[in-house]
């Protein structure tokens, strides 16, 4: 109803749903009703109140045709899934008004494309959850047959206790286990979390137990707003106490130099661009 209110006023002043200047309080006051009370739209007490109301009007506002307050009721009570036949026999002014409605080409017309696609959204909400059935099953018989052949496989390795004691895959064209090299780059605006414990502790292993090379610990300290010393303290000594110890200490920024050469040359190469807004 906030965006119907806005569309109507910002781009369609003078529209018959709105009404004229001294109808509009009366729709805005039905429109507030309505949407503040919209769960108790099927109540006997509201329907009371709409068909007392309807007695000696044709629409809610009391305006020469239908506003954008009569759509608001019209809808609810659609949703609500109230029908003429439950109306007629104690509300017949509410029930000559609804069927009014239902009869009109606009109100058909709308309700037909909404009803659409509501089916259009529904049946593709059934696809995605099938997909996702298909996806779910097929990743636990992988994990099934991965578990067959648990640390025996070619290509697998068997993890230490810190990185869960899972099968973890070799790394693809090793040819020098010396020359394996990983690195863990926080940016030191916080403290450790679960998902640094699992990089650091899978990067450490590649590093130091799978292979025989090096691990580095690099602050990404590229936003120094948000950065503090205490949080490069706090996350050294948190890796301490998982058992990863790095082979070098880096920052960032250590190399803004270099960045900055190599951004300027994807400038002058064409494959970049400063936005100066």
């Amino acid at each position: 109803m906030a965006i119907a209110r806005h569309l109507i006023r910002g781009h369609m002043p003078g529209h018959a749903l709105f009404g004229s200047p001294s109808e509009q309080s009366q729709i805005d006051q039905w429109l507030d009703f309505i949407t503040q009370n919209s769960p108790l739209l099927a109540s006997a007490d509201a329907f009371a109140v709409f068909d007392m109301h309807l007695k000696t009007r044709s629409f809610l506002a009391g305006t020469p045709q239908l506003s954008l307050a009569d759509v608001a009721l019209w809808a609810g009570m659609e949703s609500a899934g109230i029908s003429g036949e439950e109306l007629a026999a104690h509300y017949p002014h509410l029930a000559r008004w609804h069927a009014g409605l239902g009869g009109d080409r606009g109100i058909r017309t709308a309700k037909g494309k909404v009803m659409s696609m509501i089916t259009l959204a529904e049946r593709q909400d059934k696809a995605a959850t099938k997909a996702k059935e298909a996806e779910a099953a097929a990743k636990a018989a992988a994990k099934k047959e991965k578990g067959k052949g648990k640390g025996k496989g070619k290509g697998k390795v068997m993890a230490s206790a810190a990185t869960g004691g899972g099968v973890m895959d070799d790394l693809k064209n090793v040819k020098d286990p010396k020359k394996v090299v990983t690195r863990f780059p926080p940016e030191p605006s916080g403290y450790m979390h679960i998902g640094h414990v699992k990089a650091s502790l899978i990067n450490y292993f590649y590093a130091k137990e799978k292979y025989q090379g090096k691990m580095i610990l690099r602050f990404d300290d590229t936003n120094p707003n948000n950065e503090k010393g205490e949080y490069v303290k706090s996350i050294t000594e948190d890796l301490a106490r998982l058992g990863v110890k790095p082979d070098m200490l880096t920052h960032t920024s250590d190399h803004f130099d270099r960045i900055a050469e190599y951004a300027t040359k994807a400038i002058e190469d064409g494959f970049a661009y400063m936005d100066p807004t």
